[in-house]
């Protein structure tokens, strides 16, 4: 099935995918996952999967750095843009600190919320 999916999407785009996965983790002294970002890329576009801190070290800039990591690897890899999404109660604010847009949102998702799907142009010369 996913062979089959690829290859009518290469057909369509005409472009081979230039795949990428992203696995960044942040451990503590004792060496416990104490957050992580999961991704990865696809045709030049970086996608973030999933960006979590335990809640006693937020606050601290640990989100942002792997972002900023993330975002820089991505880069490195030929990226030139990068989407997310989240919901109305988790990280919309962080995602616009860090020059991310709203281009999406689905209401009632999850019931009594929102899902936000945000875009960002990767800056090459800010990575430079």
């Amino acid at each position: 099935m996913r062979d089959g999916l690829l290859a009518f999407n290469v057909e369509h785009v005409g472009l081979e995918p230039k795949d990428g996965t992203l696995n960044l983790f942040l451990r503590n002294s004792s060496g416990q996952v104490i957050g992580g970002l999961l991704g990865g890329w696809r045709w030049g576009w970086l996608y973030i999967d999933k960006l979590w801190i335990q809640s006693e070290y937020r606050k601290h800039g640990h989100g942002s750095r792997l972002l900023i990591a993330a975002e820089a690897e991505a880069m490195a890899a030929g990226c030139t843009d990068a989407v997310v999404d989240t919901f109305s109660f988790q990280a919309r604010g962080f995602y616009e600190r860090h020059g991310y847009e709203v281009y999406a949102t689905l209401k009632g998702f999850p019931p009594g919320h929102h899902q936000l799907l945000f875009h960002k142009r990767l800056d090459q010369k800010a990575f430079a």
